[in-house]
């Protein structure tokens, strides 16, 4: 009888612990609040900007207008990134239907999610960090689904992992945090981490 429930109780044990570990990632990650510490310097360069052009001017995709880009280009020691955000919403600002594109390097990746987050989670500086969550509850499914075996356990480790680079100084000191925050264009490196995995043990060829 032992032998017989095993192999299906640790299956079952592993995904429990995978949910569970992504929970707490993800209440830890909406706990720290990072878009109100201070400015996503990164992020407020272009992808914020471009991702309002969008909704509120119907700038094409990736596009920014001048106004917006002049609009968060504002002293840094103003509000936070949710402030600036929420105060652009609820006032309203003119375009001036000047449109750039972005010129440092940053590609259409950062503003295309930034995009997204705001389509489907309202605009506010909060729904990029909604979208990551998505992204990997969606990463971390599609693991789950397709292995049961051993490697099952890269799940819950990677969330762990994850969660410990939360209680870092990176996540809650200002000047870090806003570099790098969690939903930032910067922080989709960890997103890559999981669909690598996954597409070395497909490679590999083997189902456990």
């Amino acid at each position: 009888m032992t032998a017989a429930i095993g192999p299906t109780v640790k299956p079952r044990l592993r995904l429990a612990l995978s949910v569970t570990c992504f929970v707490l990632f993800a209440l830890a990650v909406l706990s720290l609040q990072q878009e109100r510490i201070g400015r996503f310097t990164v992020d407020e360069e272009w992808p914020i900007p471009a991702a309002l052009s969008h909704l509120l001017f119907h700038s094409p995709l990736g596009i920014a207008d001048k106004a917006l880009v002049d609009y968060f280009r504002r002293p840094r020691d103003q509000g936070s990134t949710a402030e600036m955000v929420e105060q652009l919403v609820h006032d309203g600002i003119a375009p001036t239907h000047i449109e750039q594109m972005v010129f440092d390097g940053q590609g259409i990746g950062g503003s295309l999610s930034a995009t997204l987050a705001f389509e489907l989670f309202g605009s506010h500086a909060r729904s990029l960090a909604l979208l990551f969550l998505t992204f990997l509850g969606l990463s971390a499914v599609s693991y789950t689904l397709r292995f049961r075996g051993e490697r099952l356990w890269v799940v819950p480790v990677f969330l762990t992992a994850s969660s410990f680079l939360l209680l870092t100084v990176t996540t809650e000191f200002p000047l870090w945090a806003t570099e790098a925050p969690i939903g930032g264009s910067r922080s989709y490196i960890l997103l890559a981490i999981l669909p690598t995995l996954h597409w070395c043990f497909e490679l590999v060829g083997e189902k456990s």
